[in-house]
């Protein structure tokens, strides 16, 4: 059975996607943190690698469609990822099935035509053999459901950055891109109002599960997911902040001070970010501290002298003992920061060795 929308339990202190044969918890704020995580570019690979793309659109293949893509999203991501990206394809699908011959072609020319997204499309139909987007093949339907959840997505990142800069201590960005934070943040909160509640694609129900009552939400689209997060977000205090060393958003479930996610690192994927943020972020600073100048300019002295005075052999020395010698001195911080003192004395005694 094809199930169209991520459906998730909430205990109130937890969400937990029951969906499609997955099961799995996430804290709240936890899905719009991992949704957020999605690069679309990395979707065209799925997305041009159906195999029946010049079956002609019908009901039974549109199916067949959904059903091998659902497959294939929750096998490559994230089932938050997976599904809101299905999601959104699905809304679109059955958009085309209910769609009238003069809404198709309103809806095709919106996507060829929109001077917006004029450098998106020659990305998404590259080696599809289009040259613009049509839903007569299902490998059409496939470029154009491509194209649309990746807008759909845009649109989420936009609103979920403007709430996540909005929310956070000592912004300081200029006073015209806190108006526009502000904006987005004024329109997100206006989705709770009685008079927009039908925008939100969010259905309820309750279910018994293994003996107990539990309350299932349904989430139709990117920024039902966001709306539904945020709720949750504000009535709990959760808060949500970006990893100084991946970049990503992240919800704080211990230390309230805490910079790093519990993410695989993006120099190391075998060690979270939490596992070495620390030592990155010191090996970045140690770039441009007094100790790598000190470094550089021995080094380069020493070269020239080389140069000048071939035949002495103690320049030959000094490079090949401070060279040798950094290197230990560079693993070594990186396991344990608190000896940058040492290491700068140690280069310190190179320079006094040269006056």
């Amino acid at each position: 059975m094809y199930e169209n929308g991520m459906t998730v339990n909430f205990d109130g202190e937890k969400n937990t996607i029951l969906c499609n044969g997955i099961v799995k918890d996430y804290p709240i704020g936890g899905m719009i943190c991992e949704y957020s995580r999605l690069h679309p570019t990395e979707l065209k690979k799925i997305f041009d690698s159906y195999p029946r793309k010049n079956d002609p659109r019908n009901s039974d293949n549109l199916f067949n469609g959904l059903v091998w893509l659902r497959d294939k999203l929750i096998e490559e991501y994230d089932p938050v990822i997976a599904l809101m990206c299905l999601t959104e394809c699905s809304s679109i699908i059955f958009d085309l099935v209910k769609a009238s011959p003069e809404e198709l072609k309103q809806f095709l020319d919106e996507a060829n035509k929109d001077e917006k997204t004029k450098n998106i499309r020659p990305y998404i139909l590259k080696d599809t053999g289009y040259d613009k987007f049509q839903v007569d093949t299902m490998g059409g339907v496939f470029s154009y459901c491509y194209y649309e959840a990746s807008m759909q997505f845009v649109l989420f990142m936009h609103a979920f950055n403007a709430l996540m800069k909005y929310s956070s201590e000592g912004n300081e960005e200029d006073l015209e891109s806190k108006k526009k934070n502000e904006e987005v943040v004024d329109a997100l909160l206006s989705f709770y109002g009685a008079d927009e509640l039908q925008m939100q694609h969010i259905d309820f129900k309750i279910a018994v599960i293994e003996g107990k009552f539990c309350s299932l939400y349904t989430i139709g689209s990117s920024l039902s997911l966001l709306l539904f997060e945020l709720a949750h977000v504000l009535d709990k205090e959760v808060k949500i902040e970006k990893c100084k060393n991946c970049g990503h958003y992240f919800v704080i479930n211990g230390r309230s001070d805490s910079k790093y996610c519990d993410y695989p690192s993006p120099q190391n994927s075998n060690k979270t970010c939490k596992a070495i943020g620390a030592q990155i972020a010191m090996a970045e600073k140690l770039k441009n501290d007094e100790a790598t100048h000190l470094y550089r300019k021995i080094y380069m002295r020493n070269k020239m002298l080389q140069k000048r005075h071939p035949d002495d052999q103690q320049y030959p020395a000094i490079l090949h003992k401070l060279i040798s010698e950094a290197k230990m001195w560079r693993k070594r911080l990186k396991q344990n920061s608190e000896l940058y003192p040492d290491y700068l004395k140690w280069i310190k005694q190179f320079d006094r060795e040269n006056e």
